[in-house]
């Protein structure tokens, strides 16, 4: 016996004889958590200092459940080597071993069993060990008790897939429709692990086939989701109901279409399942095709569906759905076999976004196909044109126009005035492209003669649109195909200038004003001016100044453009806005001016240019301190320094101009 394994002993005799005082049970939680996260350096040092080694917590968990269950196989053996109880049970029963099998640890559960964990039934039938299972059947053992979730011996057989042990326990009496605390029962378990052998051996046993867990679902909705066709036609041979819906109202279709389980798919549409059966959430298994972008089931289904145009309880049809989806190009390579080339003589390698596109394109073709309605509106309004140009797609968008989509289609059922949140009755997808800023697909809608004057409930045209967003490219297009020009007092309160100016197109932006633009706008209380100043725009402060802006308009704060350009240090800004006039000694609320601003933050450019242009140094603020004694109580030395030689300079030439006279 080794050094280690001596002090455990020790440690373990003295905790027994020594009781646990409260020191150990402040310890034992301690030992509680390091177990359970697996702090096996932490655990031997508790352990060290006395930690009780079988303390519960207020679960009856011992440190030795909480790292069975979470899986660190150095903590279990270091509990075990120093004599940590294996079979102690917590308040619901369990064994570590039990935490061990539930959360699946094969490892563990072997690790535990070294150390002295009871070999029970459902033990040996979790490992698989069959001469185990038949010594305990032979002594007696209860074939049909149940541990922790009320899983019994047939159950953890049944899932590690050990058929020859799952025939030993139904021929010594297991039952095999018992079920655990979530309504499983063992076929349910064999049906979602694909277990094709054991599900026709417990079916043969007299498994009932339309048993329903606590969600509902009966083993057939495990098969289906797992994609075992022998054991979904093993299920159905057995009278399996193909329609049957769980709480969810999702029924074995609906999981293979929604997990591309297309053989499967196929097998139960032949069989008779309904393919336009709706979820609680309103979903059909061909509508869940279509989302995800399965195009296999989409084909096996579309052709049952009794209305291609019907609606999901969200209002959204299939082709809207199939527009506006995004499906991952991972599923789409060409070498998977999952869709046809399209164009036709396309073969080679595609780029992802290529290859969302062609699967988007074959969906929407199968679609219409099956008499899906291009023009149909979702229960908002929209039809698929205007999901079309939303996700500025243009091939989808020239697809949908040379089959028939309506060009000039407005919205339906949207609000009065476009307000962000919801579309405007009557916007046309031009009207969209002109909002989203969506260029190349305006120019694509114009170009297939899309109305430039289309007008809104509220009398918008799609120019109003791409002005209030602040869309240069999309107003030239527009005026260029002849859209009558808005008065820009017809915008509303929308900061249309700033939305021009965030999108840095200055030639734009002098288009607004030329058209009459208040140059002083305000969004928040500031200017276009402010946010010039404070983002070191001086192109854009320039083509403001020209246009008359207003230098020392002041926000909420009391804040001019050039308490920004101080505050930010911006030197050519600083001049720009002492050349537009700007008030060189403004105060803001708080008594700063310019020259405070510059000292607070130490911004030496701002500060000389401001001085150099006779900024008054004697201002104070609401502190009542100047700006050298700001500069004096921040500690900033050498702009100290800069102030006081402004003030000796300014009090020589007084003195001089005093001689003169």
């Amino acid at each position: 016996m080794g050094w280690k394994g001596l002090l455990c002993r020790i440690l373990v005799v003295a905790l027994v004889v020594g009781g646990c005082r409260k020191k150990d049970r402040d310890l034992t939680t301690d030992l509680h958590r390091a177990a359970d996260r697996g702090d096996a350096s932490q655990v031997q040092t508790l352990i060290a200092h006395g930690a009780h080694l079988n303390a519960r917590d207020k679960w009856g968990c011992t440190p030795l459940h909480l790292a069975a269950r979470a899986g660190h196989q150095e903590v279990i053996e270091i509990l075990a080597r120093c004599g940590a109880g294996m079979d102690c049970l917590d308040d619901s029963g369990a064994r570590p071993v039990t935490f061990a099998m539930w959360q699946d640890r094969r490892g563990m559960v072997e690790a535990l069993v070294r150390a002295g964990a009871a070999m029970s039934l459902h033990v040996a039938a979790y490992l698989g060990n069959a001469e185990r299972v038949q010594t305990l059947i032979r002594e007696g053992a209860n074939v049909n008790t149940q541990e922790y979730g009320g899983w019994t011996p047939l159950h953890q057989a049944v899932r590690q897939g050990y058929q020859k042990i799952v025939e030993l326990l139904v021929a010594a009496g297991a039952d095999v429709n018992a079920r655990t605390a979530r309504g499983e029962a063992p076929l349910h378990v064999a049906a979602e692990k694909g277990a094709t052998d054991i599900v026709r051996f417990l079916v043969a046993r007299g498994a009932d086939v339309t048993a329903r867990d606590i969600n509902g679902e009966t083993p057939l909705h495990g098969a289906a989701r797992d994609g075992d066709l022998r054991s979904v036609r093993l299920l159905v041979a057995g009278g399996a109901d193909l329609n049957a819906a769980g709480n969810s109202g999702m029924t074995p279709l609906h999981y293979a279409a929604y997990r591309e389980r297309t053989a499967v798919a196929e097998f139960l549409v032949e069989n008779g399942a309904d393919v336009d059966a709706e979820s609680r959430y309103g979903d059909t298994p061909l509508g869940s095709a279509v989302s995800c972008g399965h195009l296999d089931v989409t084909r096996c289904l579309a052709p049952k569906a009794k209305d291609m145009n019907r609606k999901s309880k969200t209002g959204l049809t299939l082709l809207y759905n199939a527009v506006s989806a995004r499906y991952p190009p991972e599923h789409h390579h060409p070498e998977s076999g999952h869709f046809d080339p399209y164009p036709p003589d396309r073969d080679d390698t595609l780029e992802p976004w290529e290859a969302t596109r062609r699967l988007k394109m074959l969906m929407m073709e199968l679609l219409v196909a099956h008499g899906a309605d291009v023009n149909l509106r979702t229960r908002f309004g929209e039809t698929p044109l205007h999901a079309a140009v939303d996700y500025a797609d243009e091939y989808v968008v020239r697809w949908l126009l040379a089959h028939g989509a309506d060009i000039d289609a407005g919205v339906e059922r949207g609000a009065d005035v476009y307000d962000g949140p919801r579309p405007a009755e009557g916007e046309t997808p031009l009207h969209y492209a002109a909002k989203f800023g969506k260029e190349e697909i305006a120019g694509l809608l114009i170009g297939q003669g899309a109305s430039v004057n289309a007008r809104t409930k509220g009398g918008a045209t799609p120019l109003v649109y791409a002005l209030r967003m602040g869309r240069g490219a999309v107003v030239r297009l527009l005026l260029a195909a002849g859209a009558e020009m808005a008065s820009l007092k017809d915008l509303g309160d929308w900061p249309f200038l700033r939305r021009a100016w965030e999108s840095y197109d200055n030639e734009f932006l002098e288009f607004l004003l030329r058209n009459g633009a208040d140059v002083n706008q305000q969004d928040n209380g500031e200017t276009l001016l402010h946010l010039a100043a404070r983002e070191d725009d001086p192109e854009s402060a320039e083509i403001l100044l020209k246009w008359k802006a207003d230098a020392n308009v002041k926000n909420r704060e009391g804040t001019t453009p050039l308490h920004y350009a101080a505050w930010k240090g911006h030197g050519r800004m600083v001049l720009l806005l002492v050349a537009g006039h700007a008030d060189i000694d403004a105060q803001d609320n708080c008594g700063d001016t310019p020259l405070h601003v510059a000292v607070s933050w130490g911004r030496k450019e701002a500060l000389e240019l401001l001085l150099g242009r006779n900024a008054d140094t004697t201002l104070k603020n609401d502190r009542n301190r100047t700006a050298l004694e700001e500069a004096t109580a921040s500690g900033r030395s050498e702009i100290v320094q800069l102030l006081t030689a402004k003030a000796k300079d300014a009090d020589a030439r007084t003195r001089n101009r005093g001689t003169e006279k």
